[in-house]
């Protein structure tokens, strides 16, 4: 059994910089992780945010 979550590079590099996010973004329209799409989220409200 695996603990590493689907998406965790794509969840990662979202939160390198601004552009991570887009990066992120257009890793995750192929392979859906919901894992990935939380984090991207979390990561742009952070953005909006500072």
């Amino acid at each position: 059994m695996s603990t590493n979550p689907k998406g965790k590079t794509t969840a990662i590099v979202s939160y390198l910089t601004g552009v991570g996010t887009l990066i992120a973004i257009t890793m995750n329209m192929d392979d859906k992780h919901d894992f990935a799409r939380f984090h991207i989220r979390q990561n742009f409200g952070l953005n909006l945010f500072f």
